[in-house]
């Protein structure tokens, strides 16, 4: 069954959750927490995205985003997502397959 596409607002602050696969634990250090905010930062510069708040914990995080246009949260993700992948694969040592790489995000709008 397909999901429902994700209704995006312009002019909203989003609460995102950014999970992988079985909310396994993958950020177990320090060094690999300052890997997500480089691609956090990455990211933010590109698609010009503000991020208000930001808490990264073991198998998961949160994100406080205002995107600068509704469509560009689905880009920011997109970029979050394959970095994500490729710092879980350096952190645990294997590949990867597409459903490890490409945690889910759920935006839930804050007006």
């Amino acid at each position: 069954m397909t999901r429902k596409a994700r209704i995006l607002l312009q002019n909203f602050c989003y609460h995102v959750i950014v999970q992988g696969n079985q909310q396994q634990f993958t950020f177990l250090d320090d060094e690999d927490f300052h890997k997500v905010l480089k691609f956090l930062k990455k990211y933010k510069l590109k698609f010009k995205m503000e991020i208000y708040a930001y808490c990264i914990m073991g198998n998961h995080m949160h994100l406080l985003l205002n995107p600068s246009k509704s469509d560009i949260l689905k880009k920011f993700m997109h970029g979050i997502k394959i970095n994500l992948g490729t710092v879980l694969g350096t952190i645990l040592h294997r590949s990867f397959t597409q459903s490890h790489t490409c945690p889910f995000f759920n935006p839930t709008p804050v007006p």
